[in-house]
């Protein structure tokens, strides 16, 4: 009707009739058409129960109707129904696939991994460290993830606070965008202090000052 399919799908246990493709067939690329949207790089075989109460994405096999993975062994992760579920769980496609697209680092060649921090039932954040790093900051959040988070607090005002953050010294070097910039200004250094200026300054005068700083963001996290 006016050039849109208001009906149910179909398909054909038999041989493909002319347009009609075979079940299998219309399995097979309901499935790699959703991998393609939902799934993560490293997991990208889709997968769903005829309910939909069970989805998710894993690099093993499934079971033949795809309705779900073939071994409980193999890796996998899980889409959930609810979006407070999806957004906050660290086995979550979704935040999965924010973790992999996510580029720690890149402009300034430094060696880092990354990781998925819940805080409970909000958006979890991917945080990007810097490796072999004694100084401190060490460490960032992605701006993606951050707007995100702020965005469940306060809808429509995640960018405005994401960017007012950055305009405070204290809080910036936290955001990885701005981690980068003040690298290549020079307020941060990749360069490890030397061992006469870790000797200046005692190990819990360090955890204080990083306490401090992590105390403040982590207020608004």
């Amino acid at each position: 009707m006016n050039g849109k399919c208001d009906a149910n799908s179909f398909c054909s246990l038999s041989e493909s009739i002319d347009s009609l493709p075979n079940c299998t067939q219309w399995v097979e690329a309901y499935l790699e058409e959703k991998g393609a949207k939902r799934c993560p790089a490293s997991l990208p075989k889709y997968y769903e129960s005829a309910d939909k109460k069970v989805r998710g994405c894993t690099s093993g096999n499934r079971k033949k109707d795809g309705s779900d993975i073939l071994n409980k062994d193999q890796k996998f992760c899980r889409l959930y129904s609810k979006k407070t579920d999806d957004e906050s769980k660290v086995d979550s496609c979704t935040n999965i696939k924010l973790l992999e697209k996510a580029q720690c680092f890149k402009s300034l060649g430094a060696q880092s991994n990354k990781s998925l921090q819940n805080y409970g039932n909000t958006p979890a954040l991917v945080q990007c460290r810097l490796q072999n790093k004694i100084s401190y900051p060490n460490s960032c959040f992605t701006d993606e993830t951050l707007v995100r988070y702020f965005e469940h607090s306060m809808p429509g005002k995640g960018v405005s606070i994401l960017n007012s953050y950055k305009q405070d010294p204290s809080m910036s070097s936290f955001i990885c965008s701005s981690f980068d910039q003040d690298v290549k200004s020079g307020i941060i250094s990749l360069t490890d202090p030397s061992p006469q200026q870790i000797a200046n300054t005692t190990g819990v005068e360090r955890k204080k000052t990083l306490r401090k700083k992590y105390e403040k963001i982590c207020k608004t996290l």
